[in-house]
């Protein structure tokens, strides 16, 4: 008795695919499935940064801006519930 040999399709040439498996997602799951030490993404140091030209005054005007509208969010957020 003979059997043949089971016959793979031919794989189709998609671009989309090629893009997907090089994408840092792929890249991220691959570490985390198949490496023991994971590669490490690039860390940027600063937690934030601030425009060239700006002078601190402006900086802490923007910042208190920003602290005010978080807060009269928090307010109306609770004041619903």
């Amino acid at each position: 008795m003979t059997t043949s040999p089971y016959l793979l399709p031919e794989p189709a040439e998609n671009d989309e695919l090629q893009d997907l498996r090089s994408s840092g997602a792929a890249q991220r799951a691959l570490d985390f499935y198949l490496k023991e030490e994971m590669s490490t993404p690039v860390a940027n140091e600063a937690l934030f940064a601030i425009k060239a030209g700006i002078s601190q005054e402006e900086a802490l005007i923007h910042a208190s801006d920003l602290l005010r509208s978080a807060a009269a969010t928090a307010y109306e957020s609770a004041s619903n519930h």
